[in-house]
């Protein structure tokens, strides 16, 4: 009897740091989904590239970090955001968030709909996606930044 297969998880870019920079948060994402072990390595939303380099030129780590994480980068698969069916998931999540009232940054609106139409489970470090996970339109986990939590 063969096993399930491994689960497709599309990482937010608090997670790809965690993971990049190891430690108790990236233990804890790895006890829950695996994600180490996994032989599906994760995907990546071309956006989070983006998010990653103004984070690391922003707190001005320099070089070695911003090569060390786009590395890390590297090691994922990277989704595009010029797929139809990604532009179409983006207007149906803008739409939603917009006639709900709901503030979600458009940057956020791009990750959860790659993850959507990837039917991938979303990896995140903030609440950000709630209203998409409580509408059941994005499957996401969270994880608390502190230590000792989710």
């Amino acid at each position: 009897m063969s096993s399930p297969p491994a689960p497709l998880y599309l990482l937010d870019t608090g997670v790809v740091a965690a993971l990049s920079w190891g430690g108790e948060l990236a233990d804890r994402i790895d006890k829950r989904t695996g994600i180490r072990a996994s032989p599906v390595r994760p995907l990546v939303s071309i956006v989070t590239h983006g998010e990653v380099r103004t984070f690391v030129r922003g707190r001005k780590w320099g070089a070695e970090a911003e090569g060390k994480a786009i590395a890390s980068l590297d090691s994922l698969v990277t989704v595009g955001i010029d797929d139809p069916l990604i532009l179409d998931g983006y207007a149906e999540l803008k739409l939603f968030a917009k006639s709900n009232g709901r503030a979600i940054g458009d940057n956020d609106l791009w990750i959860a709909a790659t993850a959507r139409v990837g039917r991938a489970i979303l990896l995140t470090t903030d609440k950000d996606f709630d209203p998409l996970h409580d509408a059941r339109l994005v499957e996401r986990i969270c994880f608390d930044r502190k230590p000792n939590a989710s």
